[in-house]
């Protein structure tokens, strides 16, 4: 699913980047930003289809991502599981507003 938006990084084999496509699939957009225990920021992201859950460790805010805008991230994919329930997670190593989208 997320290889349909996703490509591998030249930066290394686990590291995956958001971009654009020529195929039309949109630039990950911000749908809801939260910190956790004061300490870390979870976002959720959807391409208008799919939702894909991030999180950045150490970091309580970060200035691009703002419920609705577009960002370009570079994440690591984890699996992630919290009371019971294991879901596919973005560790969220960069971000930066979509250059290419606009809200």
């Amino acid at each position: 699913v997320i290889s349909r938006y996703m490509r591998r990084s030249s930066a290394g084999p686990r590291i995956w980047v958001a971009r654009y496509s020529q195929v039309g699939v949109p630039y990950p957009r911000v749908v809801e930003v939260r910190d956790i225990k004061g300490a870390h920021l979870k976002t959720l992201l959807s391409d208008g289809k799919r939702f894909l859950s991030g999180v950045m460790w150490r970091q309580t805010s970060h200035p691009a991502l703002k419920p609705n805008s577009y960002v370009d991230i570079v994440f690591r994919p984890e699996v992630s599981t919290y009371q019971g329930t294991t879901e596919l997670q973005a560790n969220l190593q960069a971000i930066e507003p979509s250059r290419e989208h606009t809200a």
